[in-house]
């Protein structure tokens, strides 16, 4: 592992620690206070992972660095430097030692600034497959898969607004 990897992972996984003891143990307590209720117990999941979103406005997809904080039945939270607009869709790519690597898609269901120049992303869970969805082929992934279409279609109509 490179060390501006090695640095950015200790960096997250102390802003993790912060946060998970600030908020009570897995997000629970924020949840709570915004009226948000889980549907599924949160587990500790804690991986390096990059996250692929679309620029909007346009049909491009980029890419940026995470790590995950929790995985429930139907969620993943994770750490990331940039805001996300709830409802908007995005990938997060999960790579394991020695396994080949996991795509997970879905949408945002909230987004909060974290501390430390990072956001901390709830994303409610569509599709996980062992290739990229968004990245692999967009247009391809916009005709296939209706979750992303709609969301894809939500978030160009609020902008136009």
């Amino acid at each position: 592992m490179s060390s501006a990897i090695e640095n950015l992972t200790t960096e997250l996984n102390q802003l993790l620690d912060e946060l998970d003891s600030a908020r009570g143990r897995y997000g629970a307590a924020p949840a709570k206070k915004e009226g948000l209720l889980h549907r599924a117990p949160r587990h500790p999941f804690r991986t390096n992972c990059t996250v692929r979103f679309i620029l909007t406005g346009t049909t491009r997809v980029q890419a940026t660095e995470g790590r995950t904080r929790n995985l429930s039945q139907g969620g993943l939270g994770l750490l990331m430097r940039r805001m996300c607009q709830r409802g908007e869709p995005i990938e997060v790519e999960l790579t394991f030692p020695g396994k080949s690597p996991t795509c997970v898609g879905g949408v945002v269901a909230f987004c909060r600034y974290a501390g430390r120049g990072f956001h901390e992303v709830g994303l409610c869970l569509k599709l996980a497959q062992p290739r990229p969805i968004l990245s692999r082929n967009l247009h391809e992934a916009l005709a296939t898969f209706r979750w992303l279409r709609e969301a894809a279609d939500r978030l160009s109509a609020a902008s136009r607004r």
